[in-house]
């Protein structure tokens, strides 16, 4: 394998340090529908699972170092960042409407920072 060392990548008109978008950027999102559970837009997710009402798992094309990585899921207006309660390969998200009960949500999105395996 060959390794491509710089400090700095840009688009021609705008650059950022390398160590942005290794360690800064978001390493998996999505955005999908979880009454139909249609995709409709995402990076790094290969698929949707829906576990049951308002509990579905985005499994990753790349996998994580680790499970701890940092996620960000919301639906409905209620965000909350916690730890990924999934694996490596995997995110869990929850939607929850205004009772804070499970529900599955039209407008879904969901976002992990860590590292990349």
């Amino acid at each position: 394998m060959s390794t491509l060392e710089v400090s700095n990548i840009s688009d021609g008109t705008t650059s950022v340090p390398a160590g942005y978008v290794l360690n800064g950027s978001a390493k998996a999102w999505t955005r999908f529908n979880g009454v139909t559970l249609v995709t409709l837009a995402s990076l790094n997710v290969s698929s949707l699972v829906d576990n049951g009402t308002g509990n579905y798992t985005a499994n990753l094309a790349a996998s994580l170092t680790s499970s701890e990585g940092m996620h960000l899921r919301g639906s409905n207006g209620y965000h909350k960042l916690d730890n990924a309660t999934g694996t490596a390969s995997e995110m869990r998200i929850g939607t929850y409407g205004s009772s804070h009960s499970a529900e599955d949500a039209g407008r879904c999105y969901s976002l992990v920072m860590g590292d990349l395996a």
